[in-house]
C-alpha cells in the first residue's frame, strides 16, 4: 500500500492545541537535574588538513549485499517528497509514496514517516504521520498534523513535532497515536537507546541542546551545539561552533553534561555519528570522514562528493548511506574503511539505514 498521492508537504506543522491524554510513559526514573556541562580537552588535540593526494580514496566496484538491511531515502524537493526503500546494493527499489523524515523502529520491522498532507480546519495543508511495514505495505495514519516522528526503543511510544519552520512543540503519544501530549516548546525529539531520555532543541531562539524525560520531567540543558546524535552507549555526539580562529569542535557528552572534545578543525562539521566501536563518521567540506579513538586527525572516506544528507550507518558499522547533491546527485553507500559506490541517481534529500539485529 502506498503512503498516498503526491502533495506539497510543509515539514513542520502548526500546533492545534493540546489533545487529551495526561499519562506519560513510565520508562526510566525521574532523577534530578544533572550538573552543568563541563568539557575536558583531549591531550594532543590538533588541527589537521585534508589527506595528501596519494591517500585520497577512490570509488569502489560494489557495496554491501541486500542482507545488510534496507535503506529508506527521500527523493525530490520544493515540497514534492517521495519516499523509497532499496537494498544497499541498489536492487529492489520500491517507491512508497509521499513521505519525508523516515525513521525506523529499533528492530527494523516498521518505519514511521511524515507522509501525505491533509487540510486543516484553517485551510492549511500539513503532513500527517504514517506507520508502515519495512517494505512499505500496510501503511496506517497515526497522527494528524505532525512531523519528525520517532518510535521509542521498546516500540510503545512515538515522539513527533508540531510547529512552523524551526520553532514548535515536542509531543509524545502511544505508538498507535492515541493519547498525544505536549512535552515542551522544542523541536526534533529523539530517544536515547534505553528510552529514558529525549534529546531535543528547546525553543530558545539559539542552537541549544536539551534533555527531558519521556514523562516531561527532569529537563536540563547541555549547552549550545548542532547536529546532535545519540551514541549506542547513551551519550551524545554533536558539533560546537564557538571554537577560536574559525574552527569547529566535535564533542561527545554524557547525559550528566560531562563532555570531551574529540577534534577541532577549520571549516564546518555536519552530521556526526558515532559507531558502536567508538569511531565517528562526519561530513566535512562536502565529503565523509572518519575519526578513530585516540587519533588526533580524521581519515578521508570519500573524495569529490557534495553530501547533503547522512551519514546513516549500517548496523554492523561497516557502511554508511549518504545523499550526494553534487554534479551527479544520488544515493551513495560509503565503506567505513574508505571508498564509495553510487547505487542510485536522483535528488535524494534524506537517508535512513534499517537496523538489523544480529542473528
Amino acid at each position: 500500500m502506498r503512503l498516498g498521492a503526491l502533495v506539497t508537504v510543509v515539514l513542520l506543522v502548526a500546533a492545534c492545541g493540546a489533545p487529551g491524554g495526561t499519562a506519560g510513559p513510565s520508562t526510566g526514573p525521574t532523577a534530578g537535574t544533572p550538573a552543568v556541562p563541563t568539557a575536558t580537552a583531549t591531550p594532543g588535540l590538533t588541527i589537521v588538513s585534508p589527506s595528501p593526494a596519494s591517500a585520497l580514496p577512490t570509488p569502489i566496484a560494489s557495496g554491501p549485499t541486500a542482507m545488510a538491511g534496507l535503506i529508506a531515502y527521500v527523493l525530490g524537493g520544493q515540497g514534492a517528497h517521495e519516499m523509497h526503500v532499496v537494498a544497499p546494493d541498489g536492487t529492489g527499489d520500491r517507491p512508497c509514496g509521499v513521505g519525508s523524515a523516515p525513521s525506523w523502529s529499533a528492530d527494523g520491522g516498521t518505519i514511521v514517516v511524515a507522509g501525505p498532507a491533509s487540510m486543516t480546519a484553517d485551510g492549511y495543508e500539513f503532513p500527517d504521520v504514517y506507520r508502515a511495514a519495512a517494505d512499505c505495505t500496510g501503511a496506517t495514519m497515526l497522527i494528524k498534523e505532525a512531523t519528525t516522528p520517532h518510535l521509542s526503543p521498546d516500540g510503545a511510544w512515538i515522539t513527533f513535532g508540531r510547529g512552523i519552520v524551526d520553532t514548535g512543540d515536542a509531543w509524545i503519544a502511544k505508538a498507535d497515536g492515541s493519547g498525544p501530549r505536549k512535552l515542551m516548546a522544542a523541536t526534533s525529539p529523539t530517544w536515547s537507546p534505553d528510552g529514558s531520555w529525549l534529546l531535543l532543541n528547546p525553543d530558545t531562539g539559539a542552537f541549544e541542546l536539551g534533555l527531558v524525560r519521556p514523562a516531561g520531567t527532569g529537563y536540563h540543558s547541555l549547552g549550545f551545539g548542532s547536529d546532535p546524535a545519540w551514541t549506542s552507549d547513551g551519550r551524545i555526539v554533536y558539533v560546537r561552533s564557538d571554537s577560536p580562529a574559525a574552527t569547529v569542535t566535535l564533542r561527545v557528552t554524557a547525559v550528566d553534561g560531562t563532555a570531551t572534545d574529540l577534534l577541532t578543525i577549520p571549516g564546518e562539521i555536519r552530521s556526526p555519528q558515532m559507531l558502536s566501536d567508538g569511531r565517528v563518521v562526519f561530513v566535512w567540506n562536502g565529503d565523509l570522514w572518519r575519526l578513530d579513538p585516540g587519533s588526533t586527525g580524521p581519515f578521508r572516506l570519500t573524495q569529490g562528493l557534495t553530501i547533503v544528507a547522512g551519514p546513516s550507518a549500517s548496523s554492523d558499522g561497516r557502511w554508511a548511506a549518504v545523499a550526494d547533491g553534487g554534479a551527479e546527485p544520488g544515493l551513495v553507500v560509503v565503506s567505513i574503511d574508505g571508498g564509495w559506490v553510487r547505487v542510485l541517481a536522483g535528488a535524494v534529500s534524506a537517508v535512513a539505514w534499517q537496523p538489523v539485529r544480529p542473528t
